[in-house]
């Protein structure tokens, strides 16, 4: 990698942290059948080092974001998302 990282300052990552876990309480309320132990969402880009996250807890979250997706637009989870630099992301 020979590109800049393009994480956000660490002061806006601290102002998001509230709603990172707000979302992340919302997503384990949902979820659990799950073992959230020791999983920890501090942002919503990735880009903080305390971002906990096992594969299998992984697997939950987008198993329950595929259940979910019929219910917007009726399309699939995959058909949901962004395809980069056409719809949804930066370009």
């Amino acid at each position: 990698f020979t590109g800049a990282a393009t994480c956000p300052s660490s002061e806006l990552l601290e102002r998001e942290a509230p709603a990172a876990e707000a979302v992340f309480g919302w997503l384990k309320s949902k979820t659990p059948q799950a073992d959230w132990t020791q999983a920890k969402m501090k942002d919503g880009a990735g880009c903080n080092y305390s971002n906990r996250m096992t594969s299998i807890q992984m697997i939950e979250a987008l198993h329950f974001a595929d259940q979910r997706g019929e219910r917007y637009k009726k399309q699939s989870f995959e058909e949901l998302l962004s395809i980069a630099g056409q719809d949804g992301t930066w370009r």
